[in-house]
């Protein structure tokens, strides 16, 4: 118990701020859902699909619409060029023809691409409802490399993006290690390297 003339613990000034706010929150906060969609292809060094229809079902939940969607591509590109530039020809290709599947999949519902990353032929793209673009803040993106000449011009790695959307904080990354049974040391290195940086 306390002893005479001893004071209570003061609550310090972080806790007395967010205890106001917590009380006033119905005044900034809205309730609601996000619909988040998350896809990813290795699309083989391929130009994207001259068939809509192969998009729409790889990026479309029938009638679902989505309010943000992250799309992680692996093997856009593997030429020399992709290890020099930080957005490619290919990679940008795909990012227009993932924002117009988009765009033309409900009538009256348009995206807009928010940031896009890549690493080598690594791509992640974050798209959001035009209506949400106000609502997201504090895009940032980071770059991991692992591969060739880990940290500098690694060829494989982990690329990600964090955005705080209506108050909520999303962190999405696309990785692409090496493949195949008899390479998982090098695909646990590859992930422990991108960890690393």
């Amino acid at each position: 118990g306390l002893q005479r003339n001893e004071q209570p613990p003061t609550p310090n000034l972080r806790d007395q701020i967010n205890e106001k706010l917590r009380a006033r929150s119905a005044e900034y906060l809205e309730e609601g859902e996000l619909n988040v969609r998350i896809c990813t292809w290795n699309v083989a060094n391929q130009a994207p699909p001259s068939n809509i229809r192969e998009l729409n079902e790889w990026l479309l939940d029938g009638d679902d619409v989505a309010d943000v969607v992250a799309v992680g591509l692996q093997e856009v590109e593997f030429g020399g060029a992709a290890l020099m530039l930080e957005v490619t020809d290919a990679s940008v290709s795909w990012m227009e023809a993932i924002t117009d599947c988009l765009n033309r999949a409900h009538p009256g519902v348009r995206y807009k691409k928010i940031d896009t990353a890549q690493l080598v032929g690594l791509v992640l793209v974050l798209v959001v409802r035009t209506e949400l673009l106000e609502q997201v803040k504090h895009v940032k993106k980071s770059v991991t490399r692992s591969g060739a000449i880990s940290g500098v011009m690694g060829n494989k790695g982990a690329i990600g993006l964090h955005a705080s959307i209506q108050g909520k904080r999303f962190l999405f990354i696309s990785a692409h290690f090496h493949a195949h049974d008899g390479n998982t040391k090098l695909r646990n290195s590859n992930y422990h390297d991108a960890m690393a940086q």
